[in-house]
Parts: structure tokens; C-alpha cells; sequence
């Protein structure tokens, strides 16, 4: 009976976090729809193709670039068609499209390895008002380092020539402090 108690609470927490996360997900994809500062945001990509869906870590920019391959529009249309959006969820029929995301997929035992071996929450720790990671040392990583700090619940952005840095920073840190 003990350990029916303790699996169940262990469930119970989960689907608590999970409800909470999901949440924060939600507030930050909102948020990064309506700037056009490059912003990191977790999605769900379903492949009409296939029928499968995949949880995506992208930009912004990329979303809207595959938006308006898929529906044939203007990028200004796109633009304002995602800020109207409010879901997460997304599907795509057109390979071009699909492809955008390709690259931006990762398992979940693919984020668990990278997490414990870059020792994100440590990382997390030290992340105040002027964090930055710079985009020359992680350019194989940098999808990584902005998925598993956008599944912890930090908005981040990417930035090319902006404030003389090439990298990652956080949005959501700027905005608290």
C-alpha cells in the first residue's frame, strides 16, 4: 500500500509540473510572436505527410519563414497570422516547410544527455540580467543549450551583431531584474 501511495504522488507531481510547464511554454510562445527579435520557442510540429508529431525547439523566425512556405503568403502575413495564433501546435504538408524543423528535433534522452553533461542546472544558477553564451563556442549545441533552458521556463533569444554579442541571452532575465 506504501508504495502504491508514493508511485501515485510521484505521478501526481509529475502531471503538476507538467501542467505548469506547459503554462510557462504557452505565456513565452505568446510573447515571442509579437517581437521580432529572434526568440527561441517549443512547439508541436505534426508532418501531414507521416502523421507524426514531434515537439520542436525553433525560432520564432523560423516558424514564420515555415508559415509562410506552407500557405504560400507574404512573411508579413505570416507574421501577423502567428501573433494572432495562440496555439503551439502546428502542421505542415509542404517538405520545405518540414525541412526548417528537421534539424531543430531532438529526443528527449538526446536533451537528458546533453543537460546532465553541459550541467544545465548549474548553468541555470548563474544566469542573471547579463548572461550570454557566446555562439562561436556553441554552434553545434546552441539548439540544445535553448531547449533545455526554454523547457526550464527562461525565454531566450538569439542574437547576430546585437549589443556586439553572437549568441544566447536571456529575455525573461532582463525583463524580471
Amino acid at each position: 500500500m506504501k508504495s502504491l501511495f508514493i508511485l501515485f504522488f510521484i505521478a501526481f507531481a509529475n502531471l503538476i509540473f507538467s501542467q505548469e510547464n506547459n503554462s510557462v511554454l504557452q505565456a513565452n510562445f505568446i510573447r515571442a510572436m509579437i517581437t521580432s527579435n529572434e526568440i527561441f520557442i517549443i512547439i508541436n510540429v505534426k508532418d501531414l505527410n507521416t502523421k507524426e508529431t514531434k515537439e520542436v525547439c525553433t525560432t520564432n523566425e523560423d516558424l514564420r519563414n515555415a508559415t509562410e512556405i506552407e500557405k504560400s503568403i507574404s512573411y508579413d502575413e505570416a507574421f501577423k497570422l502567428l501573433q494572432r495564433n495562440k496555439s503551439r501546435d502546428f502542421e505542415f504538408k509542404n517538405k520545405e516547410a518540414l525541412e526548417i524543423f528537421i534539424l531543430n528535433y531532438f529526443s528527449k534522452i538526446d536533451l537528458l544527455k546533453f543537460e546532465k553533461e553541459f550541467e544545465i542546472d548549474d548553468l541555470i544558477k548563474s544566469i542573471n540580467k547579463t548572461w550570454n553564451l557566446d555562439y562561436d563556442k556553441t554552434k553545434e549545441t546552441i539548439y540544445l543549450y535553448a531547449y533545455s533552458l526554454s523547457k526550464k521556463g527562461l525565454l531566450i533569444g538569439l542574437s547576430q551583431e546585437c549589443f556586439g554579442i553572437n549568441g544566447l541571452w536571456c529575455v525573461s532575465c532582463q525583463e524580471n531584474k
